[in-house]
């Protein structure tokens, strides 16, 4: 970038934003430059026009004391909203079995995930692992819930899913049901 005069402008700092964020208003000190780059129209920046990435944004203007030509530009990144989504080893099982949960989930930052087994009370029910694993102690159907979030960028999204979990059937259970 090139400065000519013997004041720079003061320009705005923007921290990450997310790609569904509401437009955001580019105020610079001197204000009667003028803003362009990606997703920049006047000086409103829509980071849903600009898209996922990094952009550079060019604020130009003419210094009223030296009379010099001035830019100066800001750089923003524009993160992506995650999206949650996981995969599970088995649908139906008993309550011996172990059910594992594969986080799929979709971001192009680092992200945090929280698990709900759809088992209130019971141990592990609430996990902050990549993945997770549970064993139910109880027979019936189950919601599962991935909720992710990038540390307050954007939005946390939610996936679910549902698991259906029996008792195994006892010694004399299966004599009763068995085939003559």
């Amino acid at each position: 970038f090139r400065r000519d005069s013997a004041t720079p402008p003061t320009l705005p700092q923007v921290p990450p934003v997310c790609e569904t964020a509401a437009p955001i208003t580019l105020i610079s000190n001197p204000n009667y430059g003028t803003w362009s780059g990606a997703g920049v129209s006047a000086n409103i920046f829509s980071p849903s026009v600009a898209t996922k990435g990094r952009h550079y944004l060019y604020y130009d203007f003419n210094d009223s004391i030296s009379g010099c030509h001035t830019y100066d530009s800001i750089r923003v990144r524009v993160v992506q909203q995650p999206k949650a989504s996981f995969t599970t080893n088995n649908h139906t099982g008993l309550a011996i079995d172990t059910f594992k949960f594969t986080n799929t989930t979709t971001a192009d930052t680092a992200f945090v995930s929280t698990w709900n087994m759809g088992q209130s009370g019971a141990i592990g029910n609430i996990q902050t692992t990549p993945n997770a694993s549970h064993v139910y102690n109880d027979s019936g159907m189950f919601i599962v819930s991935l909720i992710v979030s990038n540390f307050n960028i954007c939005p946390a999204d939610t996936a679910t899913d549902t698991v259906t979990v029996s008792f195994p059937l006892s010694v004399n259970a299966l004599q009763k049901n068995s085939v003559k």
